[in-house]
C-alpha cells in the first residue's frame, strides 16, 4: 500500500504545485519581478520543447509537435504501468509523467507552455522554466543515476 501512495504523490504533488504556480503567474502577470539577485519571474509561453527547441508560431507545426509529445506521454505511462505491475520502482517515471501532463495541459489551454522562473547570474541566465520542467528534470536525473549505478 505504501508503494501506491508514493507513486500517487510523485504523480499528483508536482502536477498540483505546477498548476497552482502557473495560475498565480497568469493571474498576477508575473513579468520582470525580481525576487533576488539570481531569481526573477518573467512569464513567457513556449510553443516548442525544452529551451524552446522547435518553437513555431505555425499552427500545423505546433499540432504535430503536441501530438508527438502526447504519444510520448502515453507510451511512457504504459511502460511505467507495466513496470509497476512487475513490482519495479517508477518514481522517476512518475515525476516525468506528472510534469509532462501539466505542460501538455498548458498546450491545450494556452497554446503554449507557461514558463516564468528565471535563474541568472549577472548576464548568464538559465532558460525560463516552471515546476513541471523541474519535475521532469529531476525524474530524468534519477533515471540517469539509476542506470549508471546498474552498470
Amino acid at each position: 500500500m505504501k508503494r501506491y501512495k508514493l507513486v500517487f504523490l510523485t504523480l499528483f504533488l508536482p502536477f498540483v504545485l505546477d498548476r497552482i504556480t502557473k495560475y498565480l503567474a497568469l493571474t498576477f502577470d508575473f513579468r520582470d519581478i525580481v525576487l533576488t539577485p539570481f531569481l526573477t519571474f518573467n512569464l513567457e509561453f513556449n510553443r516548442g520543447v525544452s529551451w524552446s527547441l522547435f518553437h513555431s508560431e505555425e499552427p500545423v507545426t505546433f499540432c504535430v509537435l503536441s501530438t508527438i509529445i502526447l504519444i510520448i506521454i502515453v507510451t511512457l505511462a504504459w511502460y511505467s504501468y507495466n513496470r509497476f505491475k512487475l513490482g519495479q520502482s517508477i518514481y522517476a517515471e512518475s515525476l516525468i509523467i506528472s510534469g509532462a501532463i501539466s505542460n501538455f495541459v498548458d498546450r491545450l489551454l494556452y497554446g503554449g507552455v507557461a514558463d516564468f522562473i528565471v535563474l541568472h547570474f549577472r548576464q548568464i541566465a538559465w532558460p525560463t522554466f516552471n515546476i513541471a520542467d523541474t519535475s521532469i528534470f529531476i525524474g530524468v536525473l534519477i533515471l540517469i543515476t539509476m542506470s549508471l549505478e546498474n552498470e
